[in-house]
């Protein structure tokens, strides 16, 4: 079968990209031509083979210095049509409700397959109007308006978690959404222990607003005997690097990315905006547990999906580090949000540091937590039984 896979990126740069690479090279495994159309961040279209599957970049532009990142496709009805006729798919699949995503649902005559991997969240964490709330809502009713079009346009559509589906049907769209795991590679992705000093945590991802690694930074801060390891670029990057606590590993290649997972004790995520986490997925295939924030979406991502995948490969390792995958919420309602959400992932993550040493003789050394809380009552109880503070 001749495959189309239209969408906004394609490789490493996010997780969309990821997504779309990893499908791409799985059909040609499994025999199918494939074909896929992303935008270019230069004037002009080129071509080429990524192991197997052949990348069409359409021209476009970027949208530096704000967002350099961010590429804009020109031309894109022009480039769909051509592309079509040059290559003549038997099936398209969309990634995304971008210009060049949509260009293709309105030029083809074939049936269409379109999967989403978004959320207002992403864009609005990470601009000014995000922080004006009439602003954000009249952004956040556009952007459900052009997923909405999209999606309804197509034949199949498919999201990677049941809370993800049952988004998408709340904001209208009428083709019933079919869940399909993001998925991971576990001939790669094994758990293999690897010995090393200390407790260290680990975050995979991209370093921008949306993601929220400055919470994850503060609260491995406040933390004793945990170290950080982020691997990963982004816009944050130069402000997160002040942290003395942070070990930055940068942009790492696939192939050494499983290696490296395994060098950690758990992985930990603070973003409120995930659909479902490709970096948690590939981390608890490698025998990590998961710390994360409570967040609705990232819950049905990593407590159903991660474990029920990861459940035979969890390694005894994580398990004597983490015990549960749960984040504890703080008791005081009263808090403001961001102050209860890095509560949440400080929290969590003093459980983990608490549940290792627990296992070891360290005696000689208190177990502190400096939770900066105003009552006994709003640190968990984990933190309280080894005397913190």
């Amino acid at each position: 079968m001749r495959v189309l896979l239209a969408g906004q990126t394609y490789g490493p740069r996010n997780g969309p990209g990821v997504f779309t690479r990893n499908l791409a090279r799985g059909l040609v495994v499994s025999g199918h031509e494939v074909t896929v159309a992303v935008p270019a961040g230069q004037l002009r279209s080129s071509e080429r083979n990524d192991a197997g599957v052949r990348v069409c970049e359409v021209r476009g532009v970027t949208l530096a210095p704000l967002y350099p990142d961010v590429m804009v496709s020109l031309g894109s009805i022009r480039a769909a049509e051509r592309i079509l006729r040059e290559r003549r798919p038997d099936l398209v699949h969309v990634q995304d409700h971008y210009p060049l995503s949509r260009a293709f649902v309105r030029a083809a005559s074939i049936p269409i397959v379109a999967t989403n991997h978004f959320v207002p969240e992403n864009i609005t964490a990470q601009t000014w109007f995000g922080r004006v709330g009439p602003l954000r809502r009249a952004f956040d009713r556009f952007s459900w308006k052009l997923v909405k079009d999209v999606l309804n346009a197509a034949a199949i559509v498919t999201s990677p978690t049941a809370t993800a589906a049952a988004i998408l049907t709340r904001h209208g769209v009428s083709p019933q959404v079919r869940v399909i795991s993001c998925g991971v590679d576990t001939k790669r992705f094994t758990p293999r222990p690897e010995h090393h000093d200390g407790i260290v945590a680990i975050y995979v991802g991209r370093l921008d607003r949306d993601k929220d690694v400055e919470t994850l930074v503060e609260a491995i801060w406040r933390c004793d005997g945990v170290r950080l390891v982020i691997a990963g670029r982004g816009r944050q990057e130069r402000h997160l690097r002040k942290s003395d606590r942070v070990i930055f590993k940068g942009f790492v290649a696939d192939e050494e990315l499983p290696q490296l997972l395994r060098s950690a004790d758990f992985f930990a995520i603070a973003g409120r905006a995930e659909l479902q986490s490709i970096a948690t997925l590939e981390a608890m295939a490698c025998g990590l547990g998961a710390r994360h924030s409570r967040s609705q979406r990232r819950a049905v991502s990593t407590r159903r999906r991660c474990r029920r995948r990861a459940r035979d490969r969890t390694t005894h390792r994580s398990q004597r580090v983490l015990g549960s995958d749960v984040a504890c919420q703080p008791r005081d309602r009263r808090a403001s949000r961001p102050l209860k959400h890095c509560a949440s992932v400080r929290e969590a993550l003093c459980r983990g540091v608490v549940r290792r040493r627990a296992r070891q003789d360290w005696s000689a050394r208190p177990i502190r937590c400096r939770c900066p809380s105003t009552s006994d009552e709003s640190r968990s109880p984990k933190c309280r039984a080894a005397g913190a503070r």
